[in-house]
């Protein structure tokens, strides 16, 4: 075939009665899979359970079945899985990103006090990302959902063995054929240094806590001539074909705000909207080690109507820092009073990050 259908435009393949055989190649996976025709669901595991509809043309209402295909990391020879694993872990590395704590500054630390320490003097902060390939890890897990039942496993596969994520709208442009998309486990570090490299403290969580909780990161991997290419980032141009993280840097703070007082659960009511909800929107700069910028929205209770409800103003404003949650002004501490206020140089930060 030239190209795959695209369910959403195209004209889906009509197949006679019998026996066919369907042969995937996506380089360096290949899989097979017979069709009987009239479709028997049960005995095909490359049909899809549900049928879709066919959205145009001279077969508009009917419904075809999907022909679906799942890679898998334990379909690859040891000898492809750790060069995989080894260049994702240097994608990562090339995310790592340091700044300056300022004195009076607060960041995270297991041997402080609430695991909260306060800089006295100018510390610089290095931010690290490490891949966890170890399917019998320990580790909490945020989850593909935070909020909710918190796990690094989705569709049967687990995730620190890469995890690929399907088609969640057909609707929606697939993913390039040619590219493979799924969730990795990383956890983050933080390294606090004096100016001069001295090490103050080490390998401190994103989070003042001591859970040592993971999170899901969504890496898009190719190959070309053997060679394996990865990244975090959807390449331009191009769509994803299901889940996708935020940047890495930040998926500690939406954890914090999902499974946390602050978030969708929130018991406080957003100003103007009665029986409404929590809404949080994350945003980052170039330097991932700055911060994350979050802005709560409160979101109407869901309704049938078929007006479009506008999208509310942020009500709340917050700068995730070096595993702290800050207030970034006094109409979010009014709602949460327990968050400590930014001074002056973190709001600048923020500042510059929603730019």
């Amino acid at each position: 075939m030239a190209h795959l259908p695209n369910p959403n435009a195209d004209q889906p393949l009509q197949l006679s009665p019998g026996v066919h055989e369907v042969t995937w190649r996506a380089d360096p996976f290949t899989q097979q899979c017979t069709i009987i025709v009239p479709p028997v669901v049960t005995e095909t595991n490359c049909l899809a359970n549900e049928p879709v509809p066919v959205p145009r043309g001279p077969n508009k209402g009917l419904s075809a079945f999907l022909i679906t295909f799942t890679a898998s990391f334990n379909d690859l020879t040891p000898a492809q899985q750790q060069p995989l694993f080894q260049v994702a872990q240097t994608t990562l590395d090339a995310l790592q990103s340091s700044d300056m704590v300022q004195p009076g500054e607060q960041y995270a630390d297991l041997n402080a006090p609430q695991f909260i320490a306060t800089a006295t003097s100018t510390l610089r902060a290095k931010l690290r990302f490490q891949l966890d390939t170890n399917p019998g890890s320990a580790s909490p897990c945020a989850g593909q959902f935070p909020g909710f039942a918190s796990t690094c496993s989705t569709n049967g596969q687990d995730c620190h063995l890469f995890c690929m994520v399907g088609v969640t709208n057909f609707a929606q442009a697939p993913s390039p054929p040619d590219r493979w998309d799924v969730l990795g486990v990383i956890r983050s570090s933080w390294t606090y240094t004096t100016p001069n490299g001295q090490v103050v403290v080490q390998n401190q969580p994103d989070e003042t806590d001591n859970l040592g909780t993971e999170y899901l990161v969504s890496l898009y991997i190719s190959s070309t001539n053997g060679q394996w290419h990865v990244t975090t980032r959807i390449p331009p141009n191009t769509t994803t074909n299901g889940f996708d993280t935020a940047e890495p840097s930040c998926e500690a703070a939406n954890n914090l705000v999902a499974q946390t007082g602050y978030g969708i659960y929130s018991n406080i009511t957003p100003p103007g909207i009665p029986g409404g909800s929590v809404e949080w929107d994350t945003n980052y700069g170039p330097n991932l080690a700055a911060g994350c910028l979050l802005t709560a929205r409160g979101l109407p209770p869901q309704t049938n109507a078929a007006t479009p409800i506008p999208t509310p103003k942020p009500f709340a404003h917050c700068l995730y820092r070096f595993g702290v949650l800050l207030a970034l002004d006094a109409a979010t501490q009014h709602f949460w009073p327990n968050l400590p206020m930014a001074d002056a140089h973190e709001k600048g930060i923020a500042q510059q990050i929603g730019k």
